[in-house]
Formats: structure tokens, C-alpha cells, sequence
């Protein structure tokens, strides 16, 4: 029977009872809409090469199959947001789910609420009564309306009707402005050593399926997140052990995959600011680069489910989360912001807004940032001259709340 197109491909998964568990079902699994096709190749042991002394010049022996210790694949999603307004109630996505599982936790979110009463630019007087949790995410208004804009915010406190932001907004907001709810999704800072739920994966296309067992997280790369650009999140999933199957393609009977499109990179913000200050300086940034790190260990262990399965288990360690900032160059200063800062090690903040649209905004936030690389001076960016500032994302003690602590911060709107 000849090939069918590599183009037609399917990604399905659920969460395990039991790590590495020897179940195909996909009872209740979701699709997810995938970014890029899979590449099967990953999804393989290796054969090792017997050292096996021979007698005849040109003898080889028979290879020793190898144990399922490298076998990996990459899933790449795009980051569509909530798919609904969030002014309302909020429910889980499937989207906000997987990446829950991917960086850490996610916050019940609560459901969106409007300004009532007298505001200023940090504190919102809202309808709803304590609901939003320190650390969620938010926003508020529309574009152009010279208050919230519709751009990001981070909870400091929700304490009766009184909503405090981490940063201020252009303006005090005006009833009866839309405060907007958001999933948050967020890194989990007391969870070094914490074991992971495993999921159970099943990639097919028209000629080869396979079922992923005790899957994990072993790296996550943010892209997309510069004007212009749609934002991926390109998830790196180790197996810890796989069999082929055969079942009908395409799959009709799991969770179809969400159909809401993302928005591209435009009409947000980047705010950058001292830590602490809750004075929003939005400036001329020019491109951010986020390199995440991921601190998932995985564990080896000899009681496995499949005869080749060494791995049983995994837990998390500490991520490293590189933040890469190019700004507008500001003009000769005898003190530079930016150099003085470095010298100084004054920690920042940084809040993304990469999309507002309504079911469309995606929004990260990283509470303190951590100078490194070399003190900033001027660089060639397109053509203009700039100014690079490199950090690394710090988790904050001093947060009342796990997303509070987190190093970083989703939210989708």
C-alpha cells in the first residue's frame, strides 16, 4: 500500500492513574491542536552495540536492545488565550490545563467583574468582593480608553471591594469599566522535589500511532512573544516507555481540539520597572527573548511496568528562566538608567502584554528579575541603536501565595 502524507497527524492525551501504567485506553482524552508535526523518530530506543569478542574479521554480533531512557517528542502549541471574554465566569481550558502541567500550577480564576464606585490608578473599587487571589492575573478597560487599555495586571490584594494591582494603570479606571478575569498559570516555587502526574500520550498519523506512557515535561520553549509574531509554546515530553498501536484515524470519539485562534503580537505593552514600584514605565522596547530552562528530574528505578522501562518517576528542580530585553537607546546620559541599575543589582519587573483581544490575551509577568550577563551599553538592533538588558527570573519570597512567590506568571484572557 503506498505512504500516506506526513501532513495528516493527531495528538491526544490524559492523565495516568498510576506512572507508566500498561492501558491504552484514551477514554476522555483531549486533542490538542498541534502547532507542527511530530517527529516519530524520537519516540524509539536504541540499539547498543555488543562488545562481544568475535573470531572471523568481518563477525558483528547481534545489537543488545536498549532500555526506553531517551525517547522523547516535541509538542508545539500556539498560545490562543482564553477563547472566551473573561468578563464573566471563567472555566479551565484544556490549553490553560496543559500548561499547568507543563510549568506548575494554575489559580481557579474568578469570574470577571466591573469598576463601581472611586478608584485610583493601583487600587479599583470592583463590584465583586475579595474573589481575585494574590498573584492572579488580570486586566482592565479597552484600547484607547485612557485608563486600563485593556492591558495586564498582577494581583497584589483583593480585600473587600478593594482591588489592588502590582503596577498602575495609565488612569484611574471608571465605572462601569470591565475588569477581566483570567486563567493564571504560574511556576511553583515550594515544589522543588515534588513529584509530577504523569500523562499517557497517543501521536498517530495514517501509517504508524504509538501510546507514550509515563510522560513528562523535560523542556519548554517560549517564542512568538516579539511585534508581530503569533507566541508558541514548544513543549519537549519524555516517554517512558511506548508501544505501537492501531486505531481509527482520524480519532472522532476523544475531546475535540479547541478551534479559537490566538492573536498576533500587537496594541500590548511592555512594562519595566525597579521591583517594588508599582509606577507602570512603559518604554520603547524593541524584542523580548524568553530562554526557560526546565528543571525536571527524571527518576530511575527498577520496579517499572515494561521490561525496557527504566524510568518511573520524576520530580521538579530548580528552573532557569533567561529574560532578554532590547530597548530604544534613550541618548547619551552621564547616568545611563539601565548601567546604574546593573551596577547597582537593583532587581526589576517585567510585565508582557503580547495580546488584548478579547478571548485572545495572553499576558506574562515575571515579578523579579535578576541582572546578568554584562553591564548594558549600546547594541545594533535592526538597524537603530539599542540597549540590552539580560536577567534571570527570581522567585519572590516575600509572596503571600504560590503564584504570588511564582518566578512567572501566565495569564490567558
Amino acid at each position: 500500500m503506498s505512504s500516506f502524507s506526513e501532513v495528516m497527524q493527531q495528538l491526544s492525551g490524559v492523565d495516568e492513574v498510576a506512572w507508566g501504567e500498561a492501558d491504552t485506553s484514551m477514554t476522555g482524552a483531549q486533542i490538542y491542536p498541534i502547532a507542527a508535526r511530530i517527529d516519530f523518530s524520537g519516540i524509539a530506543r536504541a540499539m547498543i552495540e555488543s562488545p562481544r569478542v568475535v573470531a572471523y574479521k568481518d563477525e558483528v554480533p547481534r545489537g543488545i536492545p536498549g532500555a526506553w531512557q531517551d525517547a522523547s517528542f516535541t509538542v508545539e502549541l500556539e498560545l490562543a488565550g482564553h477563547g472566551s471574554t473573561t468578563a464573566g465566569a471563567v472555566a479551565e481550558t484544556a490549553l490553560g490545563e496543559f500548561l499547568a502541567w507543563v510549568f506548575g500550577d494554575s489559580l481557579t480564576a474568578p469570574a470577571g467583574t466591573t469598576i463601581s464606585g472611586a478608584n485610583t490608578a493601583v487600587a479599583l473599587t470592583t463590584v465583586a468582593s475579595g474573589t481575585f487571589p494574590a498573584g492572579a492575573m488580570f486586566r482592565c478597560g479597552a484600547p484607547e480608553d485612557g485608563h486600563g487599555e485593556g492591558q495586564w495586571n498582577n494581583v497584589a490584594s483583593h480585600a473587600t471591594t478593594t482591588l489592588t494591582g502590582l503596577l498602575e494603570f495609565d488612569a484611574a479606571p471608571q465605572s462601569p469599566e470591565v475588569v477581566y478575569s483570567a486563567q493564571t498559570i504560574y511556576t511553583k516555587s515550594s515544589f522543588i522535589g515534588g513529584a509530577l502526574t504523569s500523562k499517557r500520550f497517543r501521536a498517530m498519523s495514517a501509517d504508524f500511532q504509538a501510546v507514550m506512557h509515563g510522560c513528562f515535561v523535560k523542556g519548554a520553549v517560549l517564542t512568538g512573544t516579539n511585534p508581530g509574531e503569533v507566541s508558541h509554546a514548544s513543549i519537549t515530553i519524555g516517554v517512558s516507555w511506548a508501544e505501537p498501536v492501531s486505531a481509527t484515524f482520524p480519532d472522532a470519539v476523544s475531546t475535540a481540539p479547541w478551534t479559537y485562534n490566538p492573536a498576533v503580537v500587537a496594541g500590548g505593552s511592555v512594562a519595566l520597572q525597579p521591583y517594588g514600584s508599582a509606577t507602570r514605565l512603559v518604554g520603547e522596547a524593541r524584542s523580548v527573548t524568553i530562554s526557560y530552562q526546565m528543571g525536571i528530574v527524571p527518576e530511575f528505578g527498577y520496579n517499572a511496568v515494561n521490561g525496557a522501562q527504566v524510568i518511573t518517576g520524576a520530580k521538579r528542580g530548580p528552573d532557569r528562566i533567561a529574560v532578554t530585553v532590547i530597548v530604544a537607546a534613550a541618548g547619551p546620559s552621564a547616568t545611563p538608567t539601565y548601567w546604574d541599575a546593573w551596577a547597582a543589582t537593583t532587581p526589576y519587573q517585567l510585565m508582557l502584554s503580547l495580546a488584548i483581544g478579547l478571548g485572545q490575551a495572553v499576558g506574562i509577568y515575571f515579578r523579579r528579575l535578576i541582572w546578568t550577563g554584562k553591564q548594558p551599553t549600546q547594541v545594533g538592533h535592526n538597524g537603530l541603536n539599542a540597549v540590552q538588558l539580560d536577567f534571570m527570573a527570581s522567585s519572590d519570597p516575600t509572596g503571600t501565595t504560590e503564584a504570588a512567590k511564582a518566578a512567572m506568571v501566565m495569564g490567558l484572557g
